[in-house]
């Protein structure tokens, strides 16, 4: 009876101990006041600032006179994977006037580096200086200011910074991208 009763009180303390421990480390959130609505077509793309995977931080103003592609991707997606080889290529081949930036909503950055230390071994980040990777810390820009919950989402903003077009999901193909490019 008294094993029985020693027992239960070491599940116990140990059911505690991992709870308090789980608690404490889970990725602290912080809250973001959430916009009404999600920019929409035609409207200024609303400022916003990030620094890149090489530690270089940008603001989207910075590309005004080039055409953006704003891709929001985790690498825990499925979807997001496959579309995103097809978002270099297509940066790539643009360089003078396409600039890709690849915003992840990975919860942990080493997530993220794993992903693109693989994706690196098929595409020198560095030799296309079109692309700019980060990481969306809290999500503050895709859920925050672009009201994204669902990934992948690409937005495409003009050379004027007004949003053009908003592909959701990967069901896209490298030549239709390439149009909307070239209808600009």
């Amino acid at each position: 009876m008294r094993l029985n009763i020693f027992i239960a009180l070491c599940i116990g303390l140990l059911t505690y101990g991992l709870t308090i421990y789980m608690d404490s480390s889970k990725p602290k959130v912080m809250e973001l006041p959430i916009e009404t609505e999600a920019p929409k077509a035609g409207e200024q793309t609303p400022a916003f600032s990030f620094t890149d995977i090489f530690d270089k931080t940008h603001s989207v103003k910075d590309f005004k006179g080039k055409i953006v592609i704003l891709n929001f991707w985790a690498s825990w997606c499925p979807p997001c994977v496959k579309e995103f080889p097809l978002l270099l290529e297509t940066a790539a081949a643009h360089k003078d006037d396409v600039v890709l930036i690849a915003l992840s909503s990975d919860h942990d950055a080493a997530a993220m580096d794993k992903f693109i230390t693989k994706l690196g071994k098929k595409f020198d980040l560095k030799s296309i200086p079109n692309v700019f990777i980060a990481l969306d810390e809290n999500t503050q820009v895709t859920q925050g200011l672009f009201q994204t919950f669902r990934l992948p989402e690409t937005i495409i903003i003009d050379r004027e910074q007004n949003l053009r077009e908003k592909l959701v999901g990967a069901n896209w193909t490298r030549a239709e991208l390439k149009e909307i490019i070239n209808s600009m």
